[in-house]
């Protein structure tokens, strides 16, 4: 985010932006980064490792079992895991927090790469004359 803010500043801005520009250009960065996130787990549960979902049920449930936990909140607590442990709502998730992330960076990074002022205009032609 912090590369891509000062990119975006120093190449297409004249090496000037606002703090609320650099803010959008950051969760813009992170938006897309999130898309590629989310397409990314959605193949990765789907078609490069199918049965990841299943070690997970299992690994999580072992681990209840060995905290003694009681036979019915483990239960409730699978229910509750398998609805959200779809590919799908899970990409969403990704989606939804990179997004955040990436805006609560940018909070931060737009503080420093911030730089005020209008870029100097260029001459022109007609007024060498």
């Amino acid at each position: 985010i912090f590369f891509g803010i000062k990119a975006y500043r120093d190449n297409f801005l004249g090496g000037f932006i606002s703090y609320g520009q650099a803010v959008g250009a950051g969760v813009i960065i992170s938006l897309y980064s999130a898309i590629l996130g989310a397409i990314f787990t959605i193949l990765l549960y789907t078609a490069i490792d199918p049965d990841l979902v299943q070690k997970l049920y299992s690994f999580t449930e072992q681990g209840m079992l060995d905290k003694g936990m009681a036979e019915e909140q483990i239960e409730m607590s699978m229910g509750f895991m398998k609805k959200i442990m779809n590919p799908y709502v899970m990409a969403i998730f990704v989606i939804i927090g990179s997004v955040l992330a990436g805006l609560i960076i940018s909070l931060i990074e737009a503080i420093f790469l911030k730089k005020e002022g209008a870029p100097v205009p260029e001459a022109s032609d007609s007024s060498a004359e």
